[in-house]
């Protein structure tokens, strides 16, 4: 019995895709993908400890770049909560290496430690492009 040569190409070229598609899908991160968070009310007065049992944990979000593989090793819960004179943030880290900081953020290396870098907009006007269009084209 013969085998068709062209057959036997398509076969290990099959075979060849499906090894690869496979492993691909193994090496791929899922990695949680945050656009807002959920800034709530204090329950009562604050208290600067460090400690989480006064906060409502309900709004937080989980922030982690693999989630199948690091979630219990390099992640973290970022909470927020408000009252009439402050903004509270806290962050609930999970990290192997706490306190392992490759050098100072002053010309070193020094975000590729521990390092939590937070950012805010201090506008209650959102601006769609829609909106800044009309603008641009008007003025």
């Amino acid at each position: 019995m013969t085998s068709n040569p062209s057959s036997t190409y398509r076969h290990l070229t099959t075979l060849a895709t499906a090894f690869i598609m496979a492993f691909c899908a193994q090496a791929q991160a899922t990695e949680t993908e945050n656009l807002n968070i959920r800034i709530l009310p204090t329950p009562g007065k604050m208290v600067i400890d460090g400690k989480a049992a006064d906060w409502d944990l309900s709004g937080g979000v989980f922030v982690c770049g693999d989630v199948e593989n690091l979630r219990d090793k390099i992640a973290v819960w970022i909470h927020a909560m408000y009252d009439a004179d402050n903004l509270y943030v806290l962050a609930r880290f999970a990290d192997d290496t706490p306190l392992n900081h490759a050098g100072s953020i002053a010309g070193d290396h020094g975000f590729q430690g521990d390092a939590c870098s937070c950012a805010s907009s201090l506008t209650r006007k959102r601006t769609t492009r829609k909106a800044w269009e009309v603008r641009r084209s008007a003025g």
